[in-house]
């Protein structure tokens, strides 16, 4: 290779290997706001991802917008792009098609336009088909900052190095993060999430308690609270409580609307569930006003009341013990149907 084209792959590599992570130093998000490790999107080959940035890193300037999916080197270059509505003030949405040739897997989504770049790490899961059987890790109550109770595990740098472990050694086909993640919600505790989520090697969603950091803190670094996602042909629903004065208990009627429309959205799926801080009250409230649509299956973050015989027809409900006392679950979904779930001591896979 002549030194010319050496210098030319130099220079590739470096842009590839300098790219930097979709928040700020302190975990906030920056260019990319969606997706982002702790909501990626799933995409069938040639289908659409849905991709927000940020309108003022967007307008910096006139320059080409690049978008590319990489993994373990790879990278495959995004060209169909197509603006659409904003859904925000400050952010620009855009339709990506996802090349029909794509390989199954967990992508990273990078972004340029001119001197600023940005990746999503493990943000894009491309499947070929909708899968008949598969594993749900469901994690509750992380609660960095708030020490360790009830574990063999000494600290917590121990306990989420060991947590990510048991992740990559279960494999999961997803991984559920629900409840109060940080203590304090201080910039330290929520890059040290970042930092162990973005070791999961396979998709995980963070469902964040309106708690954390004094409730509307979490949008710059989780983006929305309330979102839905399709896993083939599965529904996925995370809903928190985004109310000052009592968020475990209330929810606004845009709040329905919302949900009502992205149920309508959503079209024929072989199972619903939903991810919620909701305690049993609300939750039974919020089902009532949903009617006729119905949630087959729900994950809750509060491990302290047994819920039965919610909704109509009644959903399978299912709460855990916080990790930070030393357990999480597995829950199992065969042929769209709920198939059981296993409680999980820290550290004994």
């Amino acid at each position: 290779m002549n030194a010319g084209r050496r210098a030319i792959c130099f220079l590739f590599l470096l842009f590839i290997t300098s790219v930097c992570s979709a928040r700020d130093n302190d975990g906030r998000l920056k260019f990319l706001f969606d997706p982002i490790s702790t909501s990626p999107q799933f995409a069938a080959p040639g289908g659409n991802i849905t991709v927000d940035v940020s309108e003022n890193i967007y307008n910096s300037c006139p320059c080409t917008f690049y978008l590319n999916l990489s993994v373990e080197g790879v990278q495959i270059n995004l060209t169909d792009i197509e603006r659409l509505s904003d859904p925000a003030s400050g952010t620009y949405r855009f339709s990506v098609k996802i090349p029909a040739d794509m390989k199954p897997g967990l992508y990273d989504l990078a972004a340029k336009k001119g001197n600023n770049y940005d990746t999503s790490r493990r943000s894009v899961a491309v499947l070929d088909k909708s899968p008949d059987f598969f594993k749900i890790l469901y994690l509750n109550n992380i609660h960095i900052g708030r020490g360790i109770q009830e574990t063999e595990h000494g600290d917590e740098n121990i306990l989420l190095e060991t947590m990510a472990q048991d992740v990559n050694d279960s494999k999961p086909d997803i991984v559920v993060i629900t409840g109060i993640t940080a203590s304090a919600s201080s910039p330290d505790e929520l890059k040290r999430l970042f930092e162990i989520v973005e070791k999961y090697k396979v998709p995980t969603f963070v469902q964040t308690d309106s708690n954390s950091g004094g409730g509307k803190d979490y949008k710059p670094y989780f983006g929305q609270n309330n979102y839905v996602k399709k896993f083939g042909d599965y529904l996925f629903i995370f809903f928190g409580t985004q109310i000052e004065g009592n968020p475990k208990s209330q929810f606004s009627d845009s709040d329905i609307q919302w949900l009502k429309n992205e149920l309508d959205a959503g079209g024929e799926t072989r199972l619903k569930a939903m991810f919620t801080n909701l305690r049993e009250d609300a939750l039974k409230s919020l089902l009532n006003a949903l009617k006729p649509h119905n949630v087959d299956l729900i994950l809750l973050e509060d491990p302290h009341n047994k819920v039965e015989n919610i909704g109509t027809p009644p959903a399978t409900a299912i709460s855990t013990p916080p990790l930070y006392e030393g357990f999480y679950r597995i829950i199992t979904i065969r042929n769209g149907r709920y198939d059981g779930e296993t409680l999980i001591k820290l550290g004994a896979q």
